[in-house]
């Protein structure tokens, strides 16, 4: 969206950039990475990763979404409902969150954030959200996995019990040292309702019917780099090449 703007936009957009930092000073430094891909390519991974190396929180929607249902609010119970019915959070609720998460003091530096946009007016009020705060998406990842690969990968993959933890893992590329036992913190290793094989194929249904859209929204941005992997591929030679390409991007 802000890549179609013509010449008198861009000044324009620029001169609030300037005012926005200055009025929002506590994110003057703010950097945002976006990471995009499918059910069970690996963002929460990737992001945790990336945290660890640029000291840049991690944002992960889906984990504040299970909080809210966790913790019973009007939120979560509406998300639950949709989720029960095979449907998205509704984009709502997704930016009130969103919106509540990022002006928390932990994020002053920015925020790598994956698990949202699911939907094209997602990725505008993403957009708008940062403009308003006087920035913008510094890099746009995109995680490419065959459908094939992930149809084979969420059925294999176990979260921590811990929900203060919730270190994610894969029972073949990704294992934990003692099988079903958190290498962080000790506790038992589950599977996630929604990566029951009977389950995942609506998903990977729902992600493909919007993310077209999405990519093509992002399409003019000069920001935005591509990660292809598969399941021969290691955690960690996936994270050394999305990292080299996000700071080539930079």
């Amino acid at each position: 969206m802000l890549a179609r703007l013509g010449t008198l936009g861009r000044y324009i957009l620029e001169v609030w950039f300037f005012l926005a930092r200055i009025l929002y000073f506590r994110w003057y430094n703010a950097r945002y990475i976006l990471i995009i891909g499918g059910p069970g390519s690996g963002k929460s991974t990737m992001a945790s990763r990336l945290e660890a190396r640029l000291g840049i929180k991690h944002l992960p929607m889906g984990d504040l979404f299970r909080r809210e249902i966790r913790n019973n609010t009007a939120i979560g119970r509406a998300t639950k409902a949709n989720v029960a019915s095979g449907k998205l959070a509704s984009d709502w609720h997704t930016f009130r969150l969103l919106y509540r998460e990022m002006r928390k003091r932990e994020y002053c530096n920015g925020a790598i954030i994956e698990g949202v946009p699911r939907t094209l007016i997602q990725a505008k009020k993403l957009e708008l959200l940062l403009l308003f705060w006087g920035h913008k998406i510094d890099t746009i990842a995109i995680l490419e996995v065959s459908e094939a690969d992930l149809l084979e990968r969420l059925p294999n993959r176990r979260i921590c019990s811990n929900k203060d933890c919730g270190r994610t893992y894969h029972l073949k590329l990704n294992p934990s040292k003692v099988a079903g036992i958190c290498d962080k913190c000790g506790s038992a290793l589950e599977q996630r309702p929604d990566d029951r094989p009977e389950i995942v194929s609506d998903r990977l249904a729902i992600f493909n019917a919007n993310a077209a859209e999405i990519q093509a929204f992002y399409a003019h941005a000069r920001n935005v780099v591509r990660v292809t992997m598969d399941n021969d591929t290691s955690v960690d030679d996936a994270f050394l090449n999305l990292l080299y390409a996000i700071e080539q991007a930079g």
